[in-house]
């Protein structure tokens, strides 16, 4: 599949039904309307001020009503997974994030970047365009923060649920797999046996990759400076974590926050952007 990213206004006389295997990174920005979408057998109502993403390989039927104006930006799969590999480390299977209530100025920022990518298509300058379907992507990311819960795994066998329980409560502490293997009462063998059996990666990654999330974490949502979360995070040093860091996002941690920062920056820059151009529309 190309690196392409589409824009498609939908806007109705009549009631919108359709269903389709999504192979896209998809963001539907709710303006006006009501209805309702299932995404792989959850459903959501939709309403004003909404965002609906739906993610490569998931399975959606919506239907919407008559009054609907919404802004569908579709990504490809190749762009969707450059961005998100910048930006997300996943552990085991995480619940996705379908539907999003938007406060009224994160609705008008999104809606303004997403006009501009439709506006950019016309003169198909990609960089550009990319560059703002990204910033859609980490806004919508950041508001997964606070509400996203990681499932505990569907294995079945109990020594792994109680891994997993373990490693939620102490990944942070200097713990070896002995430690755990022993409060589990099984050999450090067998337990990463059971984890690449019922995980597919071994007992030592499930603990890396938690600490990967909570250390991105830490650098977006705190005052935190990297000397002190790693600290927080069981490194003996600087010099080691920025390693592992790296090893699992990318970036170095100063890095990776910047690169948040500015993405930030422009997205408040839109909003100031907006605000100026409504109040010369009423002054005019």
């Amino acid at each position: 599949m190309p690196w392409e990213i589409f824009y498609n206004l939908i806007n109705s006389s009549e009631i919108v039904r359709q269903s389709i295997q999504n192979q896209w990174f998809n963001i539907i920005l709710i303006e006006e309307g009501s209805g309702f979408i299932i995404v792989d057998g959850n459903q959501y109502k939709v309403k004003k001020h909404q965002a609906i993403v739906l993610f490569p390989g998931q399975l959606c039927t919506y239907e919407l009503s008559k009054d609907i104006i919404a802004h569908h930006v579709k990504a490809s799969k190749d762009i969707y997974d450059s961005i998100n590999s910048a930006a997300n480390v996943h552990i085991i299977k995480s619940s996705p994030i379908n539907s999003f209530n938007l406060s009224k100025e994160t609705f008008q920022i999104l809606l303004f970047e997403i006009k501009e990518i439709n506006r950019l298509l016309e003169y198909k300058e990609k960089e550009i365009i990319i560059s703002r379907f990204r910033t859609c992507f980490l806004i919508l990311k950041s508001l997964c923060t606070n509400i996203r819960r990681m499932i505990p795994v569907e294995a079945k066998n109990p020594t792994v649920q109680n891994y997993i329980h373990l490693v939620e409560q102490c990944f942070t502490n200097r713990r070896t797999i002995i430690n755990y293997a022993d409060e589990l009462n099984v050999t450090p063998i067998y337990l990463n046996m059971l984890c690449k059996k019922h995980l597919n990666m071994s007992a030592i990654q499930l603990i890396h990759n938690r600490k990967a999330i909570e250390a991105k974490r830490l650098l977006l949502e705190t005052e935190l400076s990297v000397k002190e979360i790693a600290y927080e995070l069981g490194f003996y040093n600087n010099a080691h974590f920025t390693r592992f860091f790296k090893l699992h996002s990318g970036f170095s941690p100063s890095d990776f926050k910047q690169v948040k920062q500015d993405d930030l920056r422009r997205a408040m820059e839109a909003c100031a952007f907006i605000k100026k151009r409504r109040k010369s529309e009423k002054s005019g």
